[in-house]
């Protein structure tokens, strides 16, 4: 039934894409970035912000451009498999099913076991169940990027 799924090898970016990727990345990311960067200083220099938030800001945002950098220009396999399992298995399901076991297990759990091997309990749950519904569901879709 799935055994055609493209990998994540045979996946092509847009014709449009390729062809301008320097001005989308320059648009998109760049020039926003420089925008906040000199509206915050200007917001400093007035004396509204402190030099630890422009600073905060100038250091949490470059690290994701150049993470979202690396993404868009590593594809590899193992890569994306990485992706699957923490971002969208650990990250994004495994949120969810411990939001799940704190409403329904959560008052029960730490009566009968106390807060710390409660928590503990269901942290591992947690991440367990999500990493491998993340590898499972990357799995089926080849472990191709979720556009």
């Amino acid at each position: 039934m799935f055994g055609d799924v493209p990998r994540v090898d045979d996946y092509r970016k847009p014709r449009w894409w390729k062809r301008s990727i320097r001005s989308y990345w320059l648009i998109l990311v760049i020039l926003p970035f420089v925008l906040i960067l000199v509206v915050l200083g200007a917001l400093f220099l007035q004396g509204v912000m402190a030099l630890t938030e422009l600073l905060k800001y100038a250091a949490v945002t470059s690290v994701f451009i150049a993470t979202a950098y690396y993404i868009r220009r590593i594809a590899s396999p193992k890569f994306w498999r990485m992706i699957w399992i923490f971002f969208i298995g650990v990250g994004g399901i495994g949120t969810l099913i411990s939001l799940v076991l704190l409403g329904v297990f959560g008052k029960t759990l730490v009566l009968l076991l106390g807060p710390g091997p409660a928590f503990l309990l269901s942290f591992g749950v947690t991440i367990a169940l999500g990493a491998l519904l993340g590898d499972y569901i990357g799995k089926r879709r080849g472990y191709r990027p979720l556009a």
